[in-house]
C-alpha cells in the first residue's frame, strides 16, 4: 500500500526527473546547434556578404542567439532545414536556411551506407535478435542517447551546400522576409510561420466548420475538468472527515498514542458513500487497520455504519458519535 505521506515526494520526483531529463535534452541540442547544422557557417558568411541583409542587420559581426534555435537532418536523403536568430550591431532577424549533400557526395553516401546494411543483415529479427546477441542491447541503448556519425561514409571536406536562405527582419511572419538564395517555397517553416497558406486556403465555410469542431472541444474539455475537479474537491473533504475523525478518537489515541498518523489507505471516498480503509502508525511504530462504511443524504451529516479497527491482533469496535 503506498504511503499517502509520501505521494507528494513521489510526484515531485517524478516530475523533477522529467523536467531534468527535458532540460539536459534542450541544452544538449542548442548546445550541438552550431556544430551539427550543415552550412550554417556559409549561411552566416552569405549573409555577412549581403547588402540587403545587411542594411537590416548592420555591419558588425553577426551573433547567432543562444534560444530560437532547431534543425532538422535527413541525413538518408541529404536534406537539412535550420532556423535561427542572427543578432548584428543594429538589430536582430530570424533566419531560415535549407542544405542539400552534393549530388556525387550523396550517391557514394547511398552506396556505402547500402553494402554497410547489407552487411548487417542477420538471420535472426525483432526480439529474436537480441535473444541470440544480447550484447547488442547495450550497443542499441547507447545508440539512442548519441548522435550516430553517418558521416564516416563521407569525404573529409564539407559536401553539404546552401540551397535556400532567407532573413526575417522582426521575426517570423512579422514583416517582409528577404531572399537571400533559393525558392522560400521549399521550407515548410516558411510557409508555417510567415505565408500560413494552410489557413488561408480554407474557404469561410470550412473556417466556421473548424472554429465550431474547436468550440464543441473546449466546452467538451471544460465540462469533463470542472466534473474531474468537483469530484476531487469531494474525495478531498471525504477523505478529510475520515482523517480528522479517526485520528481524534479516544479509542484510536489511547492504543497509538496521540502522534498516531495515516500511513496509507484504500477505498472509495466518495461524495455520499465511504467505503475505505486506514493504515494507521502509532508513536511507538504500532500499527493499525481501520475500516469505515458511511452514507448521507444530500448536505445531512454522515451516518456511521462500520467503524472498526484492528490492532495488534484485537478488533476494536469504534465509538460512531465521535465521528463528526
Amino acid at each position: 500500500m503506498a504511503s499517502f505521506a509520501t505521494k507528494p515526494q513521489l510526484f515531485g520526483a517524478a516530475w523533477g526527473a522529467a523536467c531534468t531529463l527535458g532540460g539536459l535534452s534542450y541544452w544538449r541540442s542548442m548546445s550541438s546547434f552550431e556544430t551539427k547544422t550543415p552550412c550554417l557557417h556559409d549561411a552566416v558568411g552569405l549573409l555577412a556578404k549581403s547588402d540587403s541583409a545587411r542594411a537590416t542587420l548592420g555591419h558588425g559581426d553577426l551573433l547567432i542567439t543562444r534560444w530560437g534555435r532547431s534543425v532538422t537532418i535527413d541525413t538518408r536523403s541529404g536534406l537539412s532545414r535550420a532556423m535561427f536568430e542572427v543578432q548584428g550591431s543594429s538589430n536582430k532577424a530570424t533566419v531560415m536556411m535549407a542544405a542539400k549533400r552534393r549530388e556525387d557526395v550523396q550517391k557514394a553516401f547511398e552506396a556505402a551506407v547500402q553494402e554497410s546494411e547489407d552487411d548487417d543483415v542477420d538471420e535472426y529479427s525483432g526480439w529474436r535478435r537480441y535473444w541470440h546477441r544480447p550484447w547488442e542491447i547495450k550497443i542499441w541503448i547507447m545508440s539512442k542517447f548519441r548522435v550516430e556519425d553517418k558521416t564516416k561514409f563521407l569525404p573529409e571536406e564539407d559536401p553539404w551546400e546552401v540551397q535556400t536562405l532567407l532573413l526575417i527582419p522582426g521575426g517570423s511572419g512579422t514583416s517582409e522576409p528577404l531572399v537571400l538564395k533559393g525558392n522560400p517555397a521549399e521550407l515548410p517553416e516558411y510557409e508555417a510561420y510567415y505565408v500560413r497558406r494552410d489557413g488561408s486556403a480554407k474557404n469561410e465555410n470550412s473556417q466556421f466548420k473548424l472554429r465550431g469542431v474547436l468550440l464543441f472541444a473546449g466546452v467538451a474539455v471544460a465540462i469533463a475538468g470542472a466534473m474531474r475537479l468537483r469530484k476531487s474537491i469531494n474525495v478531498s473533504k471525504s477523505y478529510g472527515y475520515i482523517k480528522r475523525s479517526v485520528l481524534g478518537h479516544t479509542e484510536v489515541r489511547r492504543l497509538l498514542g496521540p502522534k498516531a498518523f495515516v500511513q496509507g489507505y484504500s477505498g472509495t471516498f466518495g461524495e455520499r458513500f465511504i467505503n475505505a480503509k486506514l493504515r494507521l502508525v502509532g508513536d511507538a511504530g504500532a500499527a493499525a487497520d481501520v475500516s469505515i462504511a458511511a452514507l448521507r443524504q444530500g448536505s445531512e451529516p454522515w451516518r456511521l455504519d462500520m467503524a472498526t479497527m484492528r490492532c495488534n491482533g484485537v478488533l476494536h469496535r469504534l465509538d460512531k458519535s465521535q465521528f463528526r
